[in-house]
């Protein structure tokens, strides 16, 4: 307002000097949020509530209260407050000041200027916000950056998981194997009893054979006398046949009750383990895919954002020139 071309127009127009101007301008710069305040205000309060709050700040000795009891009184055309009628107290603030100002010279001068400025402001402000979308918008895909590296680091914590678990199924292999070689050893160790036995049995019936021949000799010789003996005998071998037979059987069981049982658990394992391996799998594979597809996204925004970035910054330098 007090530039060479707009200062003929303005100084008429407020009735003060350019002194008193620049120190009513001062309040704004050291009390930028409570102007802010009551620029937002200035439409909802009466000309009685904005005198009651600069009253309120003379009695309370606050800085710059003079200050803004003089601007009040310019913007009311009054000497003091004392002077403002009981009807203006009760107007609207913004409407009985702007009824006031219509009065004034170069009125429709100044209210042009204003105008221009304000538009110029608003086209400002309007750039400004532009930019703190951007940047704003920067930020959050940055975040999103961090974030896919983050859980990139998890998938690896994944990997990681599925060779340890890779370690202990080649872990259980080796314990599978081992109980493979339990199983054939007391195949064999069952192999060799029944070697054994058949050789005792074997033993047992040449001696049967020769006791029964010595016997039956014995017998032609002395039948009366060893029929006793021959009886006794003979039920003493079908015992012994017997009983070899029962373990047999028994041993032959265990086996085979054993054999099924370990080949049971081992497939059991087998089936879990490529199960949990192939879900694990399929989840590393599907993670990769998704996350490489996030941050090729990411990437590509984030590079159109750092172009218009660099347009913005190269068209805040050509302003500045």
């Amino acid at each position: 307002m007090l530039n060479n071309d707009n200062r003929r127009y303005f100084l008429p127009f407020t009735g003060k000097g350019e002194a008193e101007i620049h120190r009513f301008a001062q309040v704004y710069s050291r009390h930028p949020s409570l102007l802010s305040e009551f620029s937002a205000k200035v439409h909802k309060v009466t000309v009685g509530d904005a005198i009651d709050a600069v009253e309120l700040w003379l009695a309370h000795n606050k800085q710059d209260a003079t200050i803004l009891r003089d601007m009040l009184h310019w913007e009311l055309q009054v000497w003091r407050f004392s002077n403002v009628s009981d009807a203006d107290r009760k107007k609207e603030f913004h409407e009985h000041v702007k009824a006031l100002n219509e009065k004034r010279v170069h009125n429709s001068n100044v209210s042009e200027i204003a105008a221009t400025y304000n538009q110029a402001c608003k086209q400002e402000w309007i750039r400004r916000a532009e930019e703190e979308k951007l940047l704003v918008t920067y930020d959050q895909h940055q975040r999103l950056i961090n974030q896919l590296e983050a859980t990139q680091s998890t998938v690896d914590g994944h990997e990681a998981s599925i060779a340890a678990l890779t370690e202990d199924n080649a872990t259980l292999t080796n314990h599978n194997a081992a109980l493979q070689t339990a199983v054939q050893s007391l195949t064999e160790e069952l192999r060799d009893n029944q070697e054994t036995h058949a050789a005792e049995i074997k033993t047992l019936t040449n001696e049967l054979n020769t006791t029964k021949k010595t016997l039956t000799d014995e017998l032609n010789a002395n039948k009366k006398t060893h029929a006793a003996e021959i009886k006794t005998l003979t039920d003493e071998l079908r015992t012994t046949k017997t009983t070899h037979a029962a373990e047999i059987k028994t041993l032959t069981d265990e086996l085979n009750t054993t054999k099924k049982t370990l080949t049971d658990e081992l497939n059991a394992n087998k089936k879990t383990h490529a199960a949990e391996i192939k879900t694990l799998t399929d989840e590393l594979r599907t993670t990769k895919t998704t996350h490489a597809a996030e941050i090729k996204t990411l990437t590509d925004r984030y590079d159109k954002l750092a172009e218009k970035m660099d347009l913005i910054l190269a068209g805040c330098q050509v302003e500045k020139a």
